[in-house]
């Protein structure tokens, strides 16, 4: 029974430190240190509370958005735009996507790295 209890004890204590935060994302200050150009758009909302909080959370989402772009993308969207006219049905666009560019892989492309 003595074991039990210092097994109960030990998974105890293990528990309440898995419990702590731990953050992988970048900082605040990692952020702008690698781009010190956001620190003007701060010190634009310094007076306003609520437009200063907005800022530093559009800030801090920065790392998680990006887009996708290059000339196979800029292909796929004039032929999904004639689809969207109604000039071309799904499975023709994909045959045509086909035929032009071969098969289709988004590579993403982060104009500046912000770590």
């Amino acid at each position: 029974m003595k074991k039990h209890g210092i097994l109960l004890i030990v998974c105890f204590f293990l528990i309440l430190a898995s419990c702590t935060k731990n953050t992988v994302d970048p900082s605040l200050e990692d952020i702008l240190s690698a781009n010190p150009k956001l620190q003007v758009v701060l010190d634009k909302y310094r007076d306003d509370s609520l437009e200063y909080r907005a800022a530093v959370f559009l800030i801090e989402n920065l790392p998680f958005h990006y887009s996708y772009e290059g000339e196979a993308l800029n292909d796929y969207l004039k032929l999904f735009e004639l689809h969207g006219k109604g000039t071309m049905y799904p499975d023709k666009v994909l045959d045509s996507i086909k035929r032009a560019c071969g098969s289709f892989h988004l590579f993403m492309i982060v104009k500046e790295p912000l770590m």
